[in-house]
């Protein structure tokens, strides 16, 4: 008889595979402070740039190879590629919380 059981490592190992300056990178899913931390950041429409390159920064250092980047490589950004991280992460990690087989 088979075990029925969820495999809660399956769901936790779901990335969301980016291309950056011609390196793939494997980002993994934000955590709970991680969403804590971007609904502060939501909440607060005072807190623009500064808040969202925190966020990002978060959201990229949080990959499975463990590449670790410096705020200065993540301030030489174009704005539109921080959105497209910040946006990108944010949504990946939505559909998997929406998905009916988790």
């Amino acid at each position: 008889m088979e075990d029925n059981y969820i495999d809660l490592d399956k769901i936790a190992e779901r990335t969301l595979a980016i291309k950056l300056n011609d390196e793939k990178l494997e980002l993994k899913q934000p955590t709970w402070a991680d969403f804590k931390a971007i609904s502060e950041y939501e909440a607060d429409a005072s807190d623009t740039f500064d808040g969202m390159l925190k966020i990002v920064s978060r959201m990229l250092n949080n990959n499975a190879s463990g590449k670790k980047f410096k705020d200065d490589e993540i301030k030489a950004m174009p704005q539109t590629v921080l959105r497209a991280i910040y946006k990108g992460v944010y949504k990946f990690a939505l559909e998997i919380m929406n998905d009916p087989n988790c």
